[in-house]
């Protein structure tokens, strides 16, 4: 089985190598500053001027052990980077790129300990796992079966009903359970290849929300308090506060900055589909369709998020037993991205769910399209340039060029998407 890397290896690199892993570890694990924190604060306070870095952006970057590392945790550090008016191509080079900054990365008691650092102007990395609910699992539990050798028995999370395309996800209660049975030293949300971190920049405690750039979901994203504490508390509340020494300086010259644009429809589009997955992981199957349905009806989304909306919502119509609906779904899908395989399978098998004789020829017809779909590298070209490129899809790795070491036969077959009934 190919190897997929983990904190625990990067960790063990560290003794030999400093270069961006140095910064991701500092931002997770070390705490080199304590700085007297006031605890009053301004009740409202907005940064301007933070740059956005989306996900697809970081993933240009020729950055170090890109095939390791998650774009979103470039991104995260590139916004900073650019902030304080550094050249993001310096996460090119092997060096840390905060090496002389002043930093404190710690863990937080609440959101309060953040304010006074954004009211002074300075933004920050927050770790959270990608959605409010779940968060991709299957890399480090991988790693630890490979190391276990099946000397123990660890209950695998449930998947929801979901396709999966963006991999599977785990219930963030799952996670704590997985870390002590599996005896690790790490949080496992910390996998590298899976970090989902943001830049906190700004907060209003009248509507309690905290606003953050999010690399796949868009600039200025409003969470609301509870929702983000809920996260947050998964990842153990960790943060980083880093800033050059002539910060006071530069945030002195700073001029008022235009406000930041809205999300596109396509960064709403990715919310409402990653959400509605999370959801569906966590039980919460009519949370997972509603929010599922929210990103159908945005105007001006592109096809590669319509086709697997309505895959997602195709798959919880036939969970209550919908079928009629979930073949109507799954059509729909189907007249957008005739090359996907994958809907061409789950219409074969609500065909037959449905236990209609008059269905049995539809039914073979549609396995017989998909298994054509599946063996054909044109159709799988044109799969990968019409989905989504704002996020990692794991069955597409090879073709898009960004992913982990490639992995094995079993572990690719493993990405595939299912279907779960």
């Amino acid at each position: 089985m190919a190897f997929l890397f983990s904190m625990a290896r990067m960790a063990q690199k560290l003794s030999v190598y400093i270069g961006i892993y140095s910064a991701i570890f500092c931002l997770l694990f070390y705490s080199s500053l304590t700085l007297a924190i006031d605890k009053g604060t301004l009740g409202r306070s907005l940064i301007h001027g933070v740059p956005y870095i989306s996900w697809n952006e970081a993933m240009q970057l020729d950055y170090t052990e890109k095939d390791i590392t998650n774009p979103s945790a470039i991104a995260a550090m590139g916004m900073i980077l650019k902030y304080w008016n550094v050249d993001i191509k310096i996460l090119n080079k092997n060096v840390n790129p905060f090496d002389e900054w002043e930093t404190e990365s710690q863990h937080a008691k609440d959101f309060n300990y953040l304010k006074p650092h954004i009211d002074r102007g300075i933004p920050i990395y927050v770790s959270l796992p990608l959605t409010s609910n779940a968060h991709p699992y299957y890399l480090v539990y991988a790693v630890w079966l490979e190391a276990a050798k099946g000397q123990k028995d660890i209950d695998t999370p449930n998947h929801g009903v979901c396709s999966w395309m963006s991999g599977k996800m785990a219930p963030l209660e799952w996670y704590p359970k997985f870390r002590e049975a599996a005896g690790l030293p790490f949080n496992p949300l910390n996998e590298t290849v899976l970090l989902s971190p943001r830049i906190v920049i700004g907060y209003d405690d009248d509507r309690e929300m905290v606003i953050l750039h999010d690399p796949i979901f868009g600039p200025a994203l409003e969470v609301d308090y509870v929702t983000f504490d809920h996260m947050w508390r998964a990842m153990d509340r960790s943060y980083g506060v880093l800033y050059p020494k002539d910060h006071v300086t530069q945030l002195k010259q700073r001029k008022l900055k235009p406000p930041y644009r809205q999300r596109t429809p396509n960064e709403q589009a990715a919310f409402y589909l990653l959400e509605g997955c999370g959801f569906s992981v966590a039980g919460e199957y009519d949370k997972a369709e509603e929010y599922l349905n929210k990103g159908l009806i945005l105007k001006g989304i592109s096809n590669g998020y319509r086709h697997m909306l309505l895959i997602e919502i195709a798959l919880h119509q036939a969970k209550r037993g919908a079928y009629q609906k979930a073949i109507a779904s799954t059509q729909k899908a189907i007249e957008l991205l005739p090359d996907n395989y994958y809907p061409w399978e789950i219409l074969a098998n609500f065909y037959s769910c449905c236990r209609d004789t008059r269905n049995s020829k539809k039914e073979k017809q549609a396995q017989k399209r998909a298994e054509s779909l599946r063996k054909s590298t044109r159709a799988i070209k044109e799969l990968s340039r019409a989905l989504p490129s704002d996020y990692w899809i794991p069955a597409l790795s090879k073709k898009r060029g960004w992913g982990f070491i490639e992995p094995s036969k079993k572990t690719e077959e493993d990405l595939i998407p299912f279907f779960s009934d």
